[in-house]
């Protein structure tokens, strides 16, 4: 566990280096897209999905944060219990892309969606131990994006970017001030976000989300390169029937070492002010069985969630079926209370 250890801190030291290199030269009439981003419907993160840890398997659709850090820890019935670290980044986002103007982010052509979707994907870099070999690491990177967000609160006019420029203008302040330094100044946002999270857990409509991901094993402190490595495949949507429920459905093709296997699944949502509880249902190749699984996830602080599940599966690589308890605690920015 000590590699893993070392691999986490390095993922926890790039994620507080991280920067947009645009965001210095923000014009007056552009704006950080990344700033609107709400704390709902976090997805799973892609590393863990890729490394066969993610606390969920059917998987949400929902767009990811532009920065974001997970500790997770598993626990099966065997006994073992397995951690791990993930950072995940938007390549977009570091590179300044979503400093611009709010007329080109709302822009329906070809590469004004293309743009739209290349703000909502990310690298996802993670680590974890191995419970058969604590001389060993497992690490996992994956690529993941949302394609289609009809949740997102930034195009429709008179929405929540509008309320927010207008009660800065009405406290005689420009757009161009950070929301996180105005509570000093006597103005209160809070209550926009509130709104604008419950319209947008309200808003009906469908997610479509996918992603590709690799694990493999570090032996002996080779990092020449991995062993063992099998790549991951997933599709998901996620449709939202109003503010209380969500119906999740997953694909997944797994490529074990000698062959690979599919999971497909659904799953229920039912959202709350303080928590989402979910409820899941997924068929596996692996074992030719139906797995039942349940988890719920809430915010702890602002930026800060945990989330805890409880299912049955059989191991990627093959394997007896085991009962396991997975938590995770993740953080984030762009995010706000």
């Amino acid at each position: 566990m000590r590699r893993t250890g070392w691999v986490a801190a390095t993922l926890v030291a790039v994620g507080i280096a991280a920067r947009p290199a645009g965001a210095a030269a923000q014009a007056d009439d552009r704006v950080n897209i990344y700033r609107y981003i709400l704390d709902i419907d976090v997805p799973e993160p892609a590393a863990l999905v890729a490394l066969g840890l993610a606390p969920a398997h059917v998987l949400r659709a929902s767009a990811p944060k532009p920065i974001a850090a997970h500790l997770s820890f598993a626990f099966d019935s065997g006994g073992a219990t397995t951690r791990s670290a993930v950072l995940e980044v938007s390549p977009y986002f570091l590179a300044g892309g979503g400093i611009r103007s709010l007329r080109s982010y709302r822009t329906m052509t070809l590469w004004g969606r293309v743009r739209r979707v290349l703000t909502k994907t990310i690298v996802s870099l993670g680590a974890a131990g191995d419970p058969a070999d604590p001389g060993a690491a497992r690490l996992g990177l994956a690529l993941r994006s949302t394609f289609h967000d009809p949740h997102d609160p930034i195009p429709p006019p008179g929405g929540l970017v509008e309320q927010v420029d207008s009660a800065l203008a009405g406290a005689g302040l420009g757009p161009e001030l950070d929301e996180e330094d105005l509570a000093e100044r006597g103005v209160d946002l809070g209550p926009l976000y509130a709104r604008a999270r419950r319209d947008m857990r309200a808003r009906r409509g469908i997610q479509i989300a996918g992603g590709w991901g690799l694990a493999g094993r570090l032996e002996d402190g080779n990092f020449g390169g991995l062993r063992q490595v099998r790549h991951t495949l997933w599709f998901t949507t996620q449709y939202t029937f109003g503010p209380r429920f969500d119906l999740l459905g997953t694909a997944q093709l797994w490529n074990g070492f000698d062959d690979s296997h599919v999971r497909v699944g659904a799953a229920l949502m039912r959202k709350t002010a303080a928590l989402d509880l979910t409820t899941e249902l997924y068929f596996d190749s692996a074992d030719d069985r139906l797995h039942l699984g349940g988890w719920v996830e809430g915010r702890i602080l602002p930026r800060l969630r945990a989330a805890a599940s409880l299912a049955t599966e059989t191991d990627p690589g093959g394997g007896p079926n085991r009962l396991r308890m997975r938590t995770l605690i993740r953080w984030s920015v762009a995010q706000r209370p």
